[in-house]
């Protein structure tokens, strides 16, 4: 008879050995952008049951397949299969008008994270007994590189830098850069950068984008004056072939009109910007020359 240590190793090799299988199946099936998001019953309830009461619908059967994409083109707000997508969105996705699962793969067309690819969000089962566990893909939008930086226009700077001196009456000019890398292959993803000027500065209002304006990977676009209230919001588009980098650099300029409220001298100024649930900020600041 085996002493209870030894049926202890037993149990404890033998969870060890259930783990290792377990995690190089997963790990084989699915990549490092990928995640199992959702229990069992949550997905029976988010992917197959809507999908089997679709097919369960008697509207389904009597008009489902008698729309084409052609003819459902010509009602772009109905949905003809009943998967949640109206016709016009089907169309845009390249989904059919008249299957509410376009791949095949048992979940619905508008919960589907790749509803044209039947191998990439289908519901797998992992191990006897455990239930399917769908694999959804994980976007995100990574901040590589940001920072502000500053240069004295009046003092003729051209070196970008963290800091410079200013007289009351000199016009400063901000540069807010941003690299972004996104995995997403179809759908933008939101960004939103935000500025603080300090006390001892106006901010220079320009309509015509001459003084004020930003780039998004070298197109130049004009910067609304409400950006420092509202933020400057952007959607990332998908990245081209071989480049999934966004570069963003916005550029604008202000005045400093009056001393810091400090022994130092000193105004702070910061950017930050948000991706998703990412933050990241940077200062820049003013060493001001106090008035005689």
């Amino acid at each position: 008879m085996k002493s209870p240590l030894a049926l202890l190793v037993i149990i404890l090799v033998g969870a060890v050995a259930v783990a290792v299988v377990v995690h190089n199946y997963t790990r084989e099936t699915t990549s490092s952008e990928f995640k199992y998001s959702k229990s069992a019953q949550e997905i029976d309830d988010t992917y197959y049951k809507p999908l089997a009461s679709i097919i369960a619908d008697a509207y389904y059967h009597q008009n489902a397949f008698s729309n084409t994409p052609e003819d459902a083109g010509k009602d772009p707000n109905a949905d003809s299969d009943l998967d949640g997508l109206i016709n016009s969105a089907e169309i845009t996705k390249g989904t059919q008008c008249d299957n509410p699962d376009t791949d095949g793969d048992g979940i619905i067309d508008s919960v589907d994270p790749a509803p044209l690819d039947p191998a990439e969000g289908k519901a797998t089962e992992i191990w006897p007994g455990l239930g399917p566990i769908t694999v959804i893909p994980v976007y995100r939008l990574v901040i590589d590189t940001f920072y502000k930086n500053i240069i004295n226009q009046t003092l003729g700077e051209t070196q970008w830098g963290h800091s410079t001196q200013a007289s009351i009456g000199d016009h400063v000019r901000f540069l807010v850069y941003a690299s972004l890398t996104s995995n997403n292959p179809t759908d933008t993803l939101p960004c939103t950068i935000t500025d603080q000027l300090g006390k001892s500065l106006k901010y220079v209002l320009d309509s015509t984008g001459t003084v004020n304006y930003y780039y998004i990977n070298g197109s130049r676009n004009p910067l609304p004056d409400e950006w420092l209230k509202n933020g400057l919001k952007l959607g990332i588009y998908p990245p081209t072939p071989g480049n999934p980098t966004t570069i963003i650099e916005i550029y604008f300029e202000a005045i400093v009109w009056k001393d810091p409220a400090n022994v130092l001298n000193v105004t702070l100024n910061s950017a930050k910007i948000e991706a998703e649930v990412r933050t990241q900020t940077d200062f820049a600041f003013i060493t001001i020359k106090p008035t005689k």
